[in-house]
């Protein structure tokens, strides 16, 4: 506001000449406005009161410009009550522009005589310069705070006498004060009590030496707004408080019913950083006063910004008071969603105050308000995994969207505090074939639930077999028991996806083979998806790390494999399980599994003799051998038993086909 510049301002001359009337003038008015100059610039009291002269101002708002009206008595005119008063006309636009509206009063001028009217009847240049506040001798406090409530509370009382120059310098000053609108719309009268547009304020007096009400040494107490605008008055730089009265007064409406709202808030907000139940008594404060979401828009956008917007004059606020505060008010409010800006306070420091946010977050998306979204994500930018799953367990719409939006922090052992149906929602948003994927298969394999295992299995079906084959082998080592039903059914739909020329690459020992054969549910369907040399070659590299038990089991499914549909090739297998299959029949130590297998698969007998398992397992190994016309001399070596190798030649001879076999192993010894 100190930089000079010229602002051009029109003028007139009004005085006696058959009455009343406009001399001279620089601007032509419109009738309305023209009438209402006409009447204000007439004599407004007896004439033994106009003293030195007095000042009107008034608002042209057809014109577009503010009247400031100077009138003096004019003594030297032959009719008695004559007055002269010259004009100002300032534009509304250039209102705002003019640091110190009282130099502009310094450019009226008592009419010379006889009368020059050339003077009058072109525009003033006007050299706009900073602002020069009234001194102590031209005004006091105490008169500034008399006429502050004056103006701005209203009311009038007893009287006391001041000085017309001490009234006219601070009623300039308060209106220096004041933001543009609001010095557009200021009326005023120094002194007088005639006729005048009810749109006119009342700073009148009835006497030459102009009165305010008497007070009380009490009441001569500044109240915190009151001390505040009294101090800007003194201030020849025009200081913090015009600042923050002109940058949010440029919106509010009821002007100067609203001084003293935004006089209080600059008091409220004065340098300090605001926080708890000052925050809260500020936005209630602002909400009731400010009902209309229009009405002083800029300083609600600030506050809600936590003074964190740009070129704002709003210290900093605790920012989760005021989203506490518009959780619970919202649109009732009036108050703006609050600024984007106020995300990059919140979550810095966390996991202090995680809790208020969480819940200040979890109400916003309650509401469906499009910040409780926004700060969701930025708490995923800033949140710890641990944290944010143990604290968040209660605000499952933030933790949703979090996760969508950083899906890693789903990677803490944390997880298993939260509701299976919640973890299944929250897996959605990891990505398929990831590594995080892999790693939450470990954080969940404790976690039986048939949904989360499905949902792994498809995101990490790897990582899904890689845990199971390791617990399934150690529980076929004896090591554990098997657990986690879910993710073994899910595992089991990865199993018999998965790529069979591949599936046993890695096996090397039995308890792995053993892992694979519950993967694939000891089923000969999904087993023979796999050629019969891979199993072969898995069988022959194994080395045996599982008890008797499990190797039977294992056992019997290798054979009922090689023998359901036999093929060259599967020789390795019968060779490897046969004589311990029948060594187990003949002690009755079949585990469960495997007589369940046997008794399924192994060719049936005469009813008389069913029952011998032996001999089916017998029967089963010669007609594989015969039917598949696998390797005679492998045939020979199935078991170092004389009784037992005489039994399934035996069985063999009994068939055609199995003659014709057992003749190939005749000519091969010739």
């Amino acid at each position: 506001m100190s930089q000079r510049s010229s602002i051009e301002i029109h003028q007139g001359l009004f005085g006696y000449q058959d009455g009343h009337r406009l001399l001279a003038s620089s601007l032509q008015l419109d009738d309305e406005s023209a009438a209402t100059v006409l009447t204000l610039s007439d004599l407004a009291t007896a004439s033994g009161e106009v003293g030195s002269g007095y000042w009107t101002g008034v608002p042209l708002t057809q014109s577009k410009c503010y009247a400031l009206i100077r009138t003096w008595l004019a003594p030297e005119m032959p009719r008695p009550g004559c007055a002269w008063s010259h004009v100002l006309y300032i534009k509304f636009s250039d209102m705002g522009r003019i640091p110190d509206l009282g130099a502009v009063g310094r450019l009226t001028r008592y009419p010379a005589w006889p009368l020059a009217l050339v003077g009058y009847q072109s525009p003033l240049d006007f050299e706009v310069q900073g602002h020069e506040s009234a001194s102590e001798q031209l005004f006091t406090r105490v008169l500034a705070l008399q006429v502050l409530r004056r103006i701005y509370l209203g009311g009038v009382t007893n009287r006391q006498d001041v000085s017309r120059a001490s009234l006219e310098a601070v009623t300039f000053e308060i209106w220096s004060q004041q933001w543009p609108r609001l010095r557009r719309s200021f009326s005023f009268r120094t002194t007088g009590q005639g006729f005048y547009p009810r749109s006119v304020g009342d700073l009148t007096t009835e006497r030459v030496e102009s009165e305010l009400p008497a007070q009380t040494a009490g009441e001569l107490d500044p109240r915190g707004w009151e001390a505040a605008a009294i101090e800007d008055l003194f201030d020849t730089h025009g200081g913090e408080f015009r600042q923050f009265v002109w940058r949010y007064g440029s919106d509010v409406r009821q002007g100067r019913d609203r001084f003293v709202f935004l006089a209080g808030m600059f008091v409220a907000m004065r340098s300090k950083t605001l926080v708890g139940p000052e925050v809260r008594a500020l936005l209630d404060r602002l909400s009731r006063e400010l009902s209309d979401p229009a009405d002083g828009k800029l300083l609600k956008q600030h506050i809600m910004a936590a003074g964190q917007a740009r070129f704002s004059l709003v210290p900093p606020c605790d920012g989760l008071e005021i989203l506490e505060f518009y959780s619970r008010s919202g649109k009732a409010s009036g108050l703006p969603a609050p600024d984007e800006g106020l995300l990059e306070t919140l979550g810095n420091d966390w996991p202090v105050g995680s809790d208020r946010l969480l819940r200040v977050t979890s109400a916003l998306l309650d509401e469906k308000e499009p910040f409780g979204d926004q700060l969701a994500r930025r708490i995923a930018r800033v949140a710890k995994a641990g944290s944010l799953l143990s604290d968040g367990a209660g605000y499952p719409n933030v933790l949703r969207i979090a996760v969508s939006e950083e899906p890693s922090l789903l990677d803490d052992k944390a997880i298993g505090s939260l509701e299976p149906s919640l973890i299944g929602e929250l897996l959605q948003s990891v990505p398929d074939g990831d590594d995080l994927g892999h790693r939450m298969v470990d954080r969940l394999f404790g976690i039986n639930d048939a949904e989360i295992a499905q949902i792994m299995a498809r995101k990490a079906p790897d990582a899904v077999l890689r845990r199971l084959i390791s617990d399934l082998s150690a529980a076929a080592r004896g090591a554990s028991e098997v657990k986690g039903s879910a993710w073994l059914a899910a595992g089991r739909r990865v199993a018999a996806a998965v790529d069979p020329s591949t599936a046993l690459d890695r096996v090397a020992k039995l308890s792995e083979l053993a892992a694979w054969c519950w993967l694939f549910d000891y089923s000969t369907t999904v087993g023979r998806r796999l050629p019969i040399s891979t199993w072969a070659a898995a069988f022959s590299r194994s080395t045996n790390d599982v008890g008797n038990s499990e190797k039977i089991s294992v056992y019997a499914y290798a054979f009922i494999l090689a023998s359901v549909r036999p093929e060259r090739g599967c020789e390795t297998l019968l060779e490897l399980t046969f004589a311990p299959l029948h060594h187990a029949i003949l002690r009755n130590a079949l585990t469960p599994r495997a007589r369940a297998l046997l008794e399924s698969y192994l060719p049936p007998l005469a009813w008389w003799k069913n029952w011998d398992m032996g001999v089916r397992l017998k029967q089963g190994v010669v007609n594989a051998f015969v039917g598949g016309q696998l390797d005679v001399s492998s045939f020979l070596r199935l078991t170092s038993n004389t009784y037992d190798m005489e039994q399934l030649v035996e069985l063999a001879e009994d068939t055609q086909a199995g003659r014709r076999y057992l003749g190939q192993l005749r000519a091969d010894e010739r």
